[in-house]
């Protein structure tokens, strides 16, 4: 499941809920008819979705079931998410971080480094964190660095820089 967005609390006293937005796409919650709620446990519940509309940088929205600000604050920390079919067509060049967990890096010469094991968000540039071998190599997501992503064959391909290794 990819998540969409955050529960972060109770919007009012009738049982609206504010979603912190975890998308590019923070409209799609507009057009949904339900919303899938994922649990810490990682139960996921449906709710039929009554209403949603964007405020500020939150999205306010009504579940069905859900009638009083204490219902809605027993959902607060619960994950919106949807099935990664649903997830909203990128253009060309683009790629979502759970399609690049688990590639495989190498090299321009062939050389294999590793597995992607995780993606850092920074306010720079995206950082591959790639593991082989019981190490970890941090890959910044520059243009000059990564020269390829390959999603369907799950492969990137890079060009080291001096002391990147290191």
């Amino acid at each position: 499941m990819l998540v969409i967005g955050e529960i972060v609390g109770a919007h009012g006293v009738r049982g609206d809920i504010k979603i912190y937005p975890l998308t590019d796409f923070p409209e799609r919650f507009l057009e949904m008819d339900a919303l899938c709620l994922r649990a810490a446990d990682s139960k996921i519940t449906e709710f039929e979705l009554i209403s949603a509309r964007l405020h500020k940088n939150v999205i306010i929205v009504h579940l069905k079931g859900v009638d009083d600000r204490n219902a809605a604050e027993a959902l607060r920390g619960r994950e919106a998410v949807v099935p990664y079919e649903d997830a909203v067509p990128l253009p060309a060049g683009k790629w979502y971080i759970y399609q690049l967990i688990g590639a495989r890096v190498s090299t321009e010469d062939g050389s294999t480094l590793g597995t992607i094991t995780e993606v850092f968000s920074l306010p720079a540039n995206d950082v591959f964190q790639v593991e082989a071998q019981g190490k970890r190599y941090l890959i910044p997501a520059l243009k000059e660095v990564v020269l390829r992503i390959d999603v369907d064959s799950h492969e990137v391909i890079v060009r080291l820089q001096e002391g990147m290794l290191e």
